[in-house]
């Protein structure tokens, strides 16, 4: 089992960022589950819910200076946000990759008790207020999935003030001791997604280039298969104003992808087998027709449309780094939509 931190969740970009591919590569071939331990999940969504609402806030104030330094009324509103149903559709995404790790019943007191008595990994500054009790529940949560697992654990963090640098603080390795007994060898304890990749694979430097990328064909056709599904398709329609009663849209002939920037590339070799994952960024053009169905008929126009659609690509390469497969997933929704009548 493959546990992760709130911090590391945050590096692992989910629902689909390259790290949480490469994740799920390497927990496939070690037959390992990814999970979190429920206060993860609940802080992840605390701070997702937050970060939510304050853009949607942002959002109204700047149109309001925009309303004011117009010349000529303007009525735009910013949509509504649900925010509850914003964080249940994210949780039920966590939920689909992750296994979730209830706090068990005994380790809220223990929680609370190393808060006060300055334990780790709760803070040990006297100085100042006690604090850290969640660390504590994170940790004992994944001990806990350890008593009951015959399966090793690999607990992933980058607070090396709660847990420590390149191991475990020695009060931390007492309580694998206490709580596991002779299955503490099966603990392990990661400084990060890249040490605990470095326990499955090796990092390789034979990362294909921007334009390889750009060029693959099995790239072009895993985001063709993105694009040509209904969701990314009623996206598009959605951002065109074309999903009103009566409008009928379809595509005319196949999109133009253009590559536009690679971020953060990574590579690592598992089981002898050559892998990257990044982030990318493509700017699409197509063409679409819209028919509107009235009492006159069915009559169509034209539109010429591009847009912009983020997406993290896994990539399998071959001995040399060329790539054989690919697997495309959006990292967001289709934005920047423009759209102008064909001629």
């Amino acid at each position: 089992m493959i546990v992760l931190d709130t911090n590391q969740l945050v590096q692992a970009k989910p629902p689909n960022g390259p790290f949480l591919s490469m994740l799920k590569v390497v927990a496939k071939h070690a037959g390992l589950e990814l999970a979190l331990p429920e206060i993860v999940l609940e802080e992840h969504l605390a701070r997702f819910t937050h970060d939510l609402e304050t853009l949607h806030h942002n959002a109204q104030k700047a149109l309001r200076v925009y309303r004011a330094k117009l010349p000529w009324p303007n009525s735009d509103e910013v949509p509504p946000l649900d925010s509850a149903a914003a964080e249940a559709s994210y949780a039920e995404s966590l939920r689909a990759t992750f296994r979730i790790l209830p706090t068990p019943e005994w380790a809220a007191m223990q929680s609370l008790i190393r808060e006060a008595r300055r334990r780790p990994p709760a803070s040990r500054e006297w100085s100042e207020k006690g604090e850290g009790a969640r660390d504590v529940a994170i940790w004992l949560t994944a001990i806990d999935a350890a008593r009951s697992s015959d399966d090793p654990v690999y607990f992933v963090s980058m607070d090396k003030k709660a847990f420590g640098a390149n191991s475990l603080f020695p009060e931390l390795q007492q309580d694998l001791r206490d709580y596991l007994g002779d299955g503490a060898t099966s603990f392990h304890y990661c400084c990060g997604i890249e040490s605990l990749l470095k326990e499955f694979a090796q990092q390789h430097d034979r990362v294909p280039t921007r334009n390889a990328i750009g060029a693959a064909e099995p790239v072009r056709q895993a985001l063709r298969r993105v694009l040509t599904g209904s969701e990314a398709f009623f996206q598009l329609i959605s951002g065109l104003g074309l999903t009103g009663r009566g409008y009928v849209a379809s595509r005319v002939g196949e999109q133009t992808l253009n590559l536009l920037a690679v971020h953060k590339i990574i590579g690592y070799q598992v089981d002898g087998k050559l892998w990257a994952a990044a982030t990318v960024d493509w700017r699409i053009s197509e063409r679409v027709t819209a028919s509107f169905i009235d009492r006159e008929g069915m009559p169509s126009k034209d539109f010429n449309v591009a847009f912009k659609l983020v997406t993290t690509l896994l990539i399998e390469l071959d001995e040399d780094g060329r790539i054989t497969e690919a697997e495309c997933v959006p990292s967001g929704h289709i934005r920047e939509i423009e759209a102008g009548v064909a001629s």
